[in-house]
This record gives structure tokens, sequence and C-alpha cells, in this order.
């Protein structure tokens, strides 16, 4: 599944759409980011199916460091 990044007219990379879809779950979640944010996301996803309850506290931990940061 490899894909190709396409770049805009400034030959940034462009933005790409990430759909998350998951079992049992009604909600789709879509928005736009950069080929290293997708590339993470994917990376994220896969590790999701082994063990989703502690990479979801590990995810909830990373933002609000960085929330807390912020202020």
């Amino acid at each position: 599944m490899e894909e190709k990044i396409k770049y805009n007219k400034n030959g940034k990379p462009r933005k790409q759409k990430v759909v998350i879809k998951q079992k049992f779950m009604t909600k789709r979640i879509t928005f736009s980011c950069t080929p290293s944010i997708y590339d993470s996301i994917n990376n994220l996803a896969e590790q999701l199916k082994k063990h989703p309850a502690a990479l979801v506290r590990t995810i909830i931990e990373d933002y609000l460091k960085e929330q807390n940061e912020k202020m």
C-alpha cells in the first residue's frame, strides 16, 4: 500500500484525507493532514488493532501533556 506523495503548487507535500473507520463505531472521522502525520496515523491504526485500550490511554496522556505545555 505504498502511496505516492502529491505536491501542491508551492512544492509542499499536499495534505491527504484520512478516514478512520472502526468496527462497532458508527462515526467516521475525516480530516486532512501532511504525509508524515498520515503515516504515523496509519502506524497507530495498526497498533490499535493489537491493543486498543493501552494505546488510547497513551494518546490521551500525550494530548494532555501538549495542552499543559501550551498553557
